[in-house]
């Protein structure tokens, strides 16, 4: 290998590294700003190779870019397979699944840079560097969002949202938007490493990056500490958050479980008038017919129905038309209070899917669900009478489409219950309560996340986490004026 492509694996490499550690590592999450630096160093010397050069080292970035999210592979929960399952197996299903994502992830990446080097002979180094790159790179994990799972997953910006100095950025767009940040600034610090201020004072194109830089700095301050609470929480009720640490309750009615008995008679102890089970509380489908006063004193328990409380907690329902929604239900004295039928479904954790997913995770679904089709000015999730509470399901609160409907709705705090679904790990959740604080943010919203496991957490509307419980806890987590 020459001493010309040593420099540029090695800079790719690094700024690989310090991706990986900022997005993954709880605190410091503002350390992404500086992982285009080595990139940006590089991206001169890698655009001016010929068209095949371009596309295989943005490949390569590619790759690089992928192994990012290696954590959620290699710390597959191996529940979601049945226990007697070969290991070997279930390694060579997510060794596949990594081959297909690296031809994808490589592919796109690699056409990028292919593209932006036709780019680079019409203008400047610094725009390229610090206007025109950023716009491909937010572009390009757009595209990425588009095929795989539609999450923010790998978007560079997400791991901002930790700060509340940079996090106000995402009112104007999210998590793209933070990352057009992170570029941008990223060619800010390589300006203030490699240029003199005499050079920079006069360059237009330097002197804008830099103000662009510190525009977002300035915005993000203003937002977080000028944002008024979209509802007065002085007339909502006080709430609790179960995070009970079980897949399913071990026996029924809940009261008598041993693990939902301590925790709710906790939060009931505690003054709690509205209580949140995590994630779907019956392994099975229920018939919506059988949905009486009965069959909630059979799930909940007599002394928890009597109560004037508000339960809320979701299971798989089949309608009368043989459609079965993913549905949760607001419950008190045993009567539906309000309901919220999944409107959006994910492959794997809500349906088996066609082709080589289908083939890769077939058995990790015993059942698939339907997506309910609401109407724009549908009710569907406003679980309370005065419409002061809306419901997402799971992994819904990964869209950024999530956004206009709760802001359509005008509810003042969404309550977010999820299972934590098989091939998920624990390293992902912090990723999770990211884009939960972001969309908390956006739709200026009190936002209450109830997982099995973890991690259950309180969202202020200015994306600030009140309170939470990590994974594999378990307790209770209140809200209250």
């Amino acid at each position: 290998m020459s001493s010309s492509n040593k420099k540029i694996a090695g800079a790719l490499c690094i700024s690989a590294g310090i991706y990986s550690v900022a997005y993954w590592t709880p605190g410091i999450g503002v350390l992404m700003l500086l992982f285009p630096v080595p990139l940006i160093h590089v991206l001169p010397e890698i655009l001016t190779r010929k068209f095949f050069g371009r596309l295989c080292w943005g490949a390569v970035w590619g790759i690089l870019y992928l192994l990012v999210g290696l954590p959620s592979l290699l710390f597959v929960t191996m529940t979601s397979y049945d226990h007697g399952k070969n290991f070997f197996l279930i390694f060579g299903k997510v060794s596949l699944l990594f081959l297909i994502l690296s031809g994808l992830f490589g592919f796109v990446w690699g056409a990028a840079f292919g593209c932006v080097g036709w780019i680079r002979r019409r203008t400047s180094r610094y725009v390229l560097a610090g206007i025109i790159f950023p716009c491909v790179w937010v572009s390009v994990e757009v595209l990425l969002r588009v095929f795989t799972f539609g999450f923010d997953w790998w978007f560079a910006g997400i791991a901002l949202v930790e700060s509340p100095l940079f996090r106000g950025i995402a009112v104007l767009g999210g998590a793209p938007l933070l990352s057009l940040y992170v570029m941008i600034t990223g060619a800010a610090f390589y300006i203030f490493i490699h240029e003199t201020w005499k050079v920079i004072c006069r360059s237009g194109t330097m002197l804008t990056i830099l103000l662009l830089s510190s525009a977002g700095l300035i915005f993000g301050i203003v937002v977080h500490y000028g944002r008024q609470e979209g509802v007065d929480i002085k007339a909502l009720p006080r709430m609790a958050i179960l995070q009970t640490n079980v897949d399913f309750p071990a026996s029924l009615p809940l009261e008598s479980d041993s693990t939902y008995r301590q925790l709710v008679f906790k939060a009931l102890h505690g003054g709690a008038m509205v209580i949140v089970f995590p994630g779907q509380i019956l392994p099975r489908i229920i018939e919506r017919d059988s949905l009486a006063d009965s069959f909630w004193r059979k799930v909940l328990g007599n002394s928890l129905v009597d109560q004037d409380v508000l339960y809320v907690l979701y299971f798989p329902v089949r309608e009368k038309n043989g459609m079965v929604y993913q549905t949760m239900f607001a419950i008190r004295k045993g009567k539906i209070e309000g309901e919220y039928k999944k409107e959006t479904l994910f492959p794997v954790s809500d349906y088996a899917p066609p082709g080589v997913l289908g083939q890769l995770f077939a058995d990790a679904r015993e059942y698939s669900i339907d997506s309910y089709r609401a109407s724009p000015f549908s009710k569907n999730g406003i679980l309370t009478r005065e419409g002061s509470m809306g419901a997402l399901i799971c992994n819904e609160a990964f869209l950024p489409s999530i956004v206009s409907r709760i802001i359509r709705q005008g509810t003042g705090v969404i309550i977010q219950s999820g299972s934590d679904k098989p091939f998920i790990s624990d390293a992902i959740f912090t990723g999770t309560l990211r884009m939960a604080q972001v969309r908390a943010l956006q739709a200026n919203v009190w936002w209450l996340r109830a997982n099995k496991t973890g991690i259950s957490a309180i969202i202020s509307p200015a994306g600030d986490i009140l309170a939470k419980l990590d994974r594999n806890k378990r307790g209770v987590l209140y809200f209250s004026p």
